[in-house]
């Protein structure tokens, strides 16, 4: 499917401009072969997973209705504001790139800062398109305390499982999908809280290159 494809590609993409040094060459040729695979994500993962499902099982309420609706209108907030942002930031690229492209001059100093503009401008893109995949996501996990409501409640601690019949069997994968949903939406939130790091250090790598005009060609 094109849109599968579409979604890999933004996720890959960001995971090499995670892994790839703005400055630095030597590196970089190291994580150009690199993709993201099934393998990798259950790897990088599966820590976290085990940590954020030990909260959620010691605190099955951490996120209740009320708290999942008001972080459902911040996210929507968030991903309104971020893609105008993103829309905005590659206008101004590419109008950046016309004028770079127009120039006449053609010495080391206009390379370097068409490298530079490329550089910062391609992490930056890739890695907010996925901050703002991830946000999508969460709302989506957060619309289960609206969906489930009382069931999404239950603790999981206070059953003794007994597969006796069809009843205990549905009981038991209804709690499982909500416990794992539980665990995915901490996770979540971490991961995007990373992100946004990522990002705003990415920026503040990118203005000291400016301002100390250190960058490598890659």
């Amino acid at each position: 499917m094109k849109i599968l494809d579409n979604l890999l590609l933004i996720i890959n993409e960001s995971y090499r401009w995670r892994k790839r040094e703005l400055l630095i060459s030597k590196k970089n040729e190291e994580t150009e072969s690199k993709k993201l695979s099934l393998f990798g994500v259950l790897k990088n993962n599966i820590l976290y997973f085990i940590m954020f499902g030990s909260i959620t099982y010691f605190f099955p309420n951490l996120i209740n209705s009320d708290l999942a609706g008001y972080l459902i209108n911040a996210l929507s907030i968030f991903v309104g504001l971020f893609t105008s942002v993103l829309i905005l930031f590659f206008d101004k690229y590419l109008t950046h790139k016309a004028n770079i492209q127009s120039s006449k001059e053609d010495n080391e100093s206009v390379l370097l800062e068409k490298i530079k503009v490329k550089n910062f401008s391609t992490r930056f893109v890739f890695i907010t398109l996925e901050t703002i995949l991830i946000a999508v996501v969460l709302i989506g996990f957060l619309s289960s305390p609206l969906v489930f409501k009382d069931f999404f409640k239950e603790d999981v601690k206070t059953y003794y499982f007994k597969f006796e019949n069809n009843n205990a069997i549905i009981l038991f994968l209804g709690l499982s999908i909500i416990y794992i949903i539980k665990s995915l939406t901490l996770l979540l939130f971490y991961k995007l809280l990373s992100r946004l790091l990522f990002i705003f250090g990415s920026l503040g790598e990118y203005m000291f290159s400016v301002f100390n005009n250190k960058i490598k060609k890659i």
